[in-house]
C-alpha cells in the first residue's frame, strides 16, 4: 500500500487516512501512525500495488479522470502487511480497525483482497474467527467484512461448498 497515494486525498490534498498500521515482522509486530505521522508511512511494499489498488477500488477520491472508488468520501485506515501476510496478522487487523471505529464511535467496512490454496476453507482459520467474533456473526451493525472469495482463479480448489469444488 502506498499510504500517501493521491486517490487518498481529499480535493485540497489533505489525507483521508485516519489512520494507518504497518506490519514490521513476522511475529505480529507493527506501528500505527496518525494524522501527520501517516506521511512517514511510504509504502509496506516497493515491487507492488495490490493494496492501493483494492483501496482505492473501495474509497478512492476522483483524480481528474472520472474515475474514483465506491465510497470516495469515507475516512479510510490503511493496513500494510508487506510480506508479513498471515491469517493471524489479517485477522489481528480486522480487530484493530473495529477498534478504532468503536473508539470512533463510527461504523466500519474491513475489505481484504487475497487469495490462497493454503489453509483450511472451511471457516475455522484466524481470519474467519475473527470476523465472527467482530461481526457477532455477521448481525453486528455498523461492522462489515468483505472478503474476495479469491485471486487464485487457476486454483479451483481455494472455493469449496458443500464437498463438491467450484
Amino acid at each position: 500500500i502506498d499510504f500517501n497515494h493521491g486517490a487518498f486525498r481529499h480535493a485540497d490534498g489533505t489525507t483521508r487516512v485516519v489512520k494507518a498500521f504497518m506490519m514490521n515482522d513476522d511475529q505480529g509486530h507493527y506501528s500505527s501512525a496518525t494524522g501527520e505521522e501517516i506521511t512517514g508511512f511510504i509504502t509496506d511494499n516497493m515491487t507492488t500495488s495490490h493494496g492501493t489498488h483494492t483501496a482505492a477500488t473501495a474509497a478512492g477520491t476522483e483524480l481528474g479522470n472520472g474515475q474514483q472508488g465506491v465510497a470516495p468520501e469515507v475516512d479510510i485506515v490503511l493496513c500494510g502487511l508487506d510480506t508479513y501476510s498471515s491469517t493471524t496478522n489479517i485477522a489481528g487487523f480486522i480487530k484493530e480497525i473495529f477498534a478504532y471505529a468503536k473508539q470512533i464511535n463510527k461504523p466500519a467496512v474491513v475489505s481484504i483482497s487475497m487469495g490462497s490454496i493454503l489453509f483450511l476453507h472451511d471457516g475455522s482459520d484466524f481470519i474467519a474467527e475473527a470476523v465472527r467474533e467482530e461481526t457477532q456473526n455477521g448481525t453486528m451493525e455498523g461492522r462489515v467484512v468483505v472478503i474476495s472469495s479469491s485471486n487464485s482463479a487457476a486454483n479451483w480448489q481455494s472455493i469449496v461448498q458443500s464437498g463438491t469444488t467450484k
